[in-house]
């Protein structure tokens, strides 16, 4: 066969003495650019077997100095554009900053590999997935099947994914993690609204062929809030001295007479039963008795109603969900004084009316929104809903109640009780429990407290005899 035959219909061969002019024009040229100055301090050319070009440098972020493949051709050509991608890869070790990072970036930019289009989804793809799966689910707490005709499924997929998800900026393009990375660090790392972000979009990653690389790269940021905002408190005297205020205003149009008789009645119903604003609109006995099973519980506005007992539904009057679903409410306190100052049996109950086409969102809000912004041009001592069901949580540890029964009254774990709940501590009211506290049967904790503070032992095994028959403790 001479040098100038022709194999597989295109191109020719050609004989050793070629590859070897090639071999050393290579090598010539890798001199040239490297004495001129061409190539980035750290990374040079590496020739391999006298057919392959490669680049090595040392690997800033795993401390590695080995020859990698760059996808050039071993030619003269394939100089020149390796040197260009030596640039790239100075560049990259400025601006990336993991392992990870570099690793996809490499794999993308400089070896130039692509996944193959089949596998792929583009982030409309993905995030109509998501969409369907949440629809198709249950509530987490509830347990009842989501709606899109529920304002509250459809206000939780907007605030709690499709808010994030807009922080792409184009939803046709196949997802990459700086993508990604940058929606992600639009937020403060630290706050609340960095820690919701991370958990949305990671549920694209988990959505792409590609999720094992995606995910490393989440594992390699703590999402979690390190930022709080300074939580609201209000003491039961400084709430009834506001009331007393309040009420002794002079007003002039018997609408404003209506909401404050209607806001002073729900504050004083979330006190009592340590409920959300909203939960007050969910009440099903405020002036009808309830019935079920055979079991009847009285109207709260029934003068002979001793026990108080309050029965939630799933939904508000105007159509919301409540957070953690219908329930019995025990209330903290059925002491006639309390009662007959709160006015309690007068039910007065604000009438919310949603404005027609109003966003999902803003129906959920609504209540509670009108209700903190009457307390606040009325100068509360706490504008926040949760300061007055944290109120009332510790008015129920002052009058003996149960952490657990105060904790299913509540709608949440007697976890969640001790750890959250216990956060907003009012000095005063604390104060108020330790001196002040009703005779009725102390908690678990408040007689450990009590003991400790007349001189007791917790350790001494007769006094933990006793409170475990008391407290039928395990």
């Amino acid at each position: 066969m001479s040098n100038n035959d022709s194999i597989g219909g295109a191109g020719s061969y050609k004989g050793y003495e070629a590859v070897l002019e090639n071999i050393k024009a290579v090598k010539k040229k890798t001199e040239e650019l490297k004495k001129g100055g061409q190539m980035p301090k750290g990374i040079s050319f590496h020739i391999s077997n006298n057919k392959y070009l490669y680049l090595q440098f040392k690997n800033p972020f795993t401390g590695t100095r080995v020859p990698q493949d760059v996808n050039v051709p071993f030619d003269e050509s394939g100089v020149y554009q390796a040197r260009d991608k030596a640039w790239k890869i100075k560049d990259a070790f400025n601006k990336l900053t993991t392992a990870s990072e570099f690793d996809e970036w490499f794999k993308r930019e400089i070896k130039e590999v692509n996944e193959l289009v089949n596998d792929l989804k583009t982030y409309r793809e993905i995030i109509q997935e998501l969409e369907d799966e949440y629809f198709d689910g249950v509530n987490v707490n509830t347990k009842r099947p989501r709606s899109r005709d529920i304002p509250n499924d459809a206000s939780t997929w907007k605030k709690g994914n499709l808010d994030y998800f807009k922080k792409l900026p184009d939803w046709d393009k196949y997802p990459t993690w700086q993508e990604l990375k940058t929606a992600l660090f639009t937020y403060k790392q630290g706050v609340n609204s960095f820690k919701k972000c991370y958990y949305a979009l990671r549920k694209i990653a988990e959505k792409c062929p590609n999720n094992k690389q995606l995910l490393e790269r989440f594992g390699e940021i703590d999402p979690e809030q390190t930022k709080f905002k300074d939580k609201q408190s209000v003491s039961w005297q400084e709430f009834l001295d506001w009331r007393e205020m309040v009420t002794n205003k002079n007003l002039r149009r018997g609408r404003d007479t209506l909401a404050r008789k209607s806001w002073l009645w729900v504050t004083s119903m979330c006190i009592l039963y340590a409920l959300r604003p909203s939960e007050i609109a969910a009440a099903i006995n405020l002036d009808k008795p309830y019935t079920k099973d055979g079991v009847t519980i009285p109207a709260i506005s029934d003068p002979s109603n001793k026990t108080l007992l309050l029965v939630l539904g799933d939904f508000t009057y105007f159509g919301t969900s409540i957070k953690t679903g219908g329930r019995v409410c025990k209330p903290v306190t059925t002491n006639p004084e309390i009662i007959e100052l709160l006015q309690i049996r007068e039910i007065s109950l604000y009438q919310y009316k949603p404005r027609p086409n109003s966003l999902p969102e803003n129906i959920c809000t609504g209540f509670n929104g009108i209700h903190s912004s009457y307390m606040n041009r009325h100068k509360a001592p706490a504008t926040e809903i949760y300061a007055f069901r944290h109120l009332g949580n510790q008015l129920g540890e002052m009058y003996g109640v149960p952490q657990e029964i105060r904790a299913r009254s509540m709608g949440h774990s007697v976890q969640q009780n001790d750890s959250t709940y216990k956060k907003r501590k009012n000095l005063q009211t604390t104060v108020d429990i330790l001196l002040n506290h009703s005779k009725q049967p102390l908690s678990l904790e408040l007689a450990k407290d009590e003991l400790e503070r007349l001189g007791f032992d917790l350790e001494n095994e007769l006094i933990q005899s006793v409170l475990k028959v008391i407290y039928q403790l395990e």
